[in-house]
């Protein structure tokens, strides 16, 4: 009986111990997921505890500064600078910019310096999507024109200087299309009126003018990313025509003489070609490199001058910028 007994016992333990060996691989397996999830902490994170998304800059710039060659062999200065605020469906901006232009005539030649300063909006008709948008360009600039008229030949005249100061408003209708998910292409055109205050004054006469006329505008520009981060073609260009007239009063010294009216057609053309250089962009701001062609053109009863400058200089705008 004891030995029976023994025997039983001692059978029962090695059942009990053999299933309780056999039974802890089950339960480590079923304990494993629940220990790699305490382990391994999750890609996803919660919505309270996500990131917030970095959002683009709405605020955009674009300066840059050149070299004009200039008929007269003098050494000036050329720049242009806008900021800009965008906003969902629209861009506000500030504007300026400093030209020289110089015409040689038989005899003397015309030095000009111009000046000017403005604001600017633009607002989407449309809903933009991702490819295109239809656009309204609205600016109220103030420009001016100090001109020099020096002659070079004692039969040539005398020295004269004149002072052009004019008030525009413009608007213009425009798109943008994305015609390659590297190239992007802008057209505008439109119309407004100027303002016209003219004073001239040489030795003899002094003669003074204001009137107000037409003012017709178009602008163009494209931007080629050729190599992305790295280097970005940038190109822009405008065209603006009108027809002036000044009534000269002028005020002889030795007699007076009676008004009178002179026609002029004004025509001029800014056109820049950038080379963005991505590679070397620094806390969002690209430098870049231009050369540049103006075309001055006044042709009028009184007398025309025509000139073309070439230019070089150099830039920065920050990422993206378009005007």
């Amino acid at each position: 009986m004891t030995r029976a007994t023994s025997r039983l016992g001692r059978a029962a333990f090695g059942a009990g111990f053999c299933f309780l060996a056999a039974s802890l691989p089950a339960v480590a397996l079923a304990a494993e997921p629940q220990a790699a999830e305490r382990a391994v902490p999750s890609d996803t994170a919660t919505p309270s505890e996500a990131p917030e998304a970095a959002r683009p800059s709405r605020w955009d710039f674009q300066g840059d500064v050149g070299v004009p060659r200039l008929e007269s062999g003098e050494t000036k200065l050329i720049g242009s600078g806008d900021v800009g605020y965008r906003g969902d469906d629209y861009r506000l901006s500030g504007h300026l910019g400093i030209s020289n232009y110089a015409a040689a005539t038989p005899g003397a030649y015309n030095a000009t310096a111009k000046r000017s300063f403005g604001l600017g909006g633009t607002w989407s008709l449309v809903k933009p999507n991702a490819t295109s948008s239809l656009e309204l360009k609205g600016a109220l600039d103030y420009t001016t024109y100090a001109t020099v008229y020096i002659p070079t030949d004692v039969n040539s005249g005398e020295l004269f200087s004149e002072f052009s100061g004019m008030t525009r408003g413009t608007l213009l209708l425009g798109g943008t299309k994305e015609l390659t998910p590297s190239l992007l292409v802008a057209l505008a055109g439109g119309a407004g009126l100027q303002s016209e205050n003219y004073y001239a004054s040489s030795d003899a006469n002094v003669e003074a003018s204001t009137s107000s006329t037409a003012r017709y505008v178009a602008q163009a520009d494209a931007r080629w990313r050729m190599i992305a981060e790295t280097l970005a073609v940038r190109a822009h260009s405008d065209v603006s025509y009108a027809s002036v007239t000044r009534t000269q009063f002028a005020v002889d010294s030795l007699d007076a003489n009676e008004p009178t009216t002179d026609s002029f057609a004004l025509i001029e053309s800014t056109n820049r070609l950038f080379a963005e250089l991505e590679m070397f962009q620094f806390g969002g701001v690209v430098p870049s490199a231009f050369v540049g062609l103006d075309v001055f053109s006044l042709q009028g009863s009184a007398g025309s001058a025509l000139a073309y400058i070439p230019s070089v200089g150099v830039g920065l705008s920050n990422a993206g910028f378009t005007p």
